[in-house]
């Protein structure tokens, strides 16, 4: 377990060992498919508890998606403090080159602040789409001032995350430097944060929106400085000026349909939540929930549709911070032991199974499926307490092998099938088993993503072989 910052039974600091051990209890207890990587609580500057569903643990670098905006918005807050830039400029006169003939005109009115709140008022679609620069048409920044604009800068929310990649553009032109280099001294440095990665683009540009990986002790830290007005240990490190305006509410966004807690208002690339919190906040269930009026930050990462995320909060809510207390409670000892060996089990759900017989008439076979991501059929090879899956394409194969006894770690190069995300390798892990002497299943996930694949075959009279994917590209 963690000794990154000073541990605390929970009771010492008004919170119920057997609420957190009901909290545990239903974040088990998720719709399939649907699962928790890892979680923490810190209150009152104490680390109460967390876990990791192995085979996450605390050095595990997960994928943050949208919580990668909250670190743009970080960087342009020191450059703001520090009179470098004003949140009232246009951010074309940062981009002089890019302005031309052609470009839609109305795009000249936005704002760094309507950036931030994301109420600049471009029609949106795909962040990748680019309609003008057929040279650069995988690189976003020379599209920006072509998009079309239907509604007035700072009006309506519209969330669209081509203003975060604009945000992390101006950090490069002002400092000449990536988010993440402009970020090291300022605020990784000083909270012992290693350099993070950052998806960058073709320019060098960090993407800003997504593509950020952390430990989720790292995470925490940066909501905990959040949380006490920008301090680390004795130490101002965000100017507290910003933390006060990034945390405010600029932009209501009522009706938002991902859940209660995304209508109560946009901050500065944060959003606010009910009974006064505010979230670094991305796809898939990656949180860091800020309670001020708790002194309190609860950390997730998780493999959460996106219409499901509402479960993860409402659990926390009414099992735990509902439940805080304001003074010390009562050291329940049986509780909390119950509660440290929980937390030192927990485990991703994998299932197991011994071979089955026909195992040795399917292996070597190939069988065709509904075309998914490309692939048109899928080839099975079994060996020993394994199985070799080849999902065969036009293009090019993908070969892993899944165990039935125990997990079996691999690669994915190129990720191809991590959503959202473009980078350059990631660690699987598979499993495999038989339902029944007929019927395999085989689940593959791409490790510090959400993202699973599934091979699903029953071996009947008329063999039927299918690819399920949840939470990935294609």
């Amino acid at each position: 377990m963690s000794n990154f910052i000073e541990k605390a039974t929970p009771e010492s600091c008004g919170v119920s060992s057997k609420n957190m051990i009901k909290f545990i209890e239903q974040i088990c207890q998720a719709l399939p498919n649907q699962e928790t990587h890892s979680f923490m609580l810190i209150r009152h500057g104490k680390l109460l508890f967390e876990g990791y569903f192995s085979p996450y643990n605390e050095d595990t670098e997960h994928s943050l998606f949208s919580v990668s905006k909250s670190f743009a918005s970080t960087a342009i807050g020191y450059l703001v403090m520090e009179g470098k830039i004003s949140v009232n400029d246009s951010i074309s006169d940062y981009f002089p080159e890019l302005i031309e003939d052609g470009i839609n005109k109305e795009n000249l009115k936005i704002k760094i602040h309507d950036l931030l709140s994301m109420s600049f008022g471009q029609q949106g679609g795909a962040v990748h789409e680019s309609q003008k620069r057929s040279d650069m048409s995988d690189v976003m920044l020379y599209d920006f001032f072509y998009r079309n604009k239907d509604i007035e800068c700072g009006t309506k929310f519209r969330y669209d995350s081509y203003g975060t990649y604009m945000l992390s553009a101006l950090v490069n032109k002002v400092t000449g430097q990536t988010v993440v280099e402009y970020l090291m001294p300022k605020l990784f440095e000083p909270l012992g944060i290693k350099e993070p990665y950052y998806i960058k683009d073709k320019l060098g540009i960090s993407i800003g929106y997504t593509g950020m990986r952390l430990k989720l002790q790292d995470l925490a830290k940066v909501g905990l400085t959040y949380l006490n007005g920008g301090k680390w240990d004795g130490k101002q490190i965000i100017p507290e000026e910003w933390i006060n305006l990034a945390m405010k509410k600029h932009t209501p966004t009522d009706g938002c349909g991902t859940g209660l807690d995304w209508q109560e208002g946009y901050c500065y690339q944060f959003w606010k939540g009910r009974y006064n919190t505010n979230r670094f906040c991305g796809a898939y269930g990656q949180m860091c929930v800020i309670m001020p009026e708790y002194d309190a930050i609860f950390a997730i990462n998780s493999g959460y549709d996106n219409d499901k995320l509402s479960y993860i909060l409402d659990t926390f809510y009414q099992n735990i911070m509902f439940n805080m207390q304001d003074v010390a409670l009562p050291e329940d000892t049986e509780s909390n032991l119950k509660l440290q060996n929980i937390l030192s089990n927990l485990s991703i759900t994998c299932e197991f199974s011994e071979m089955s017989p026909m195992s040795q008439f399917v292996s070597g076979n190939t069988y065709e499926i509904d075309e998914k991501g490309g692939y048109k059929a899928i080839k099975f090879i079994f060996d020993d307490n394994t199985v070799e899956v080849t999902l065969i394409s036009n293009q090019e194969n993908y070969t892993f092998k899944a165990g039935f006894d125990k997990i079996i770690w691999g690669r994915a190069d190129g990720t191809h099938f991590a959503s959202l995300e473009n980078s350059d390798c990631s660690e699987t892990f598979a499993t495999a088993a038989w339902h029944t002497k007929k019927d395999l299943e085989i689940t593959l996930r791409l490790f510090g993503t959400p993202s699973i694949v599934k091979v699903k075959a029953d071996f009947s009279k008329e063999p039927k072989v299918s690819l399920l994917t949840h939470r990935c590209k294609f």
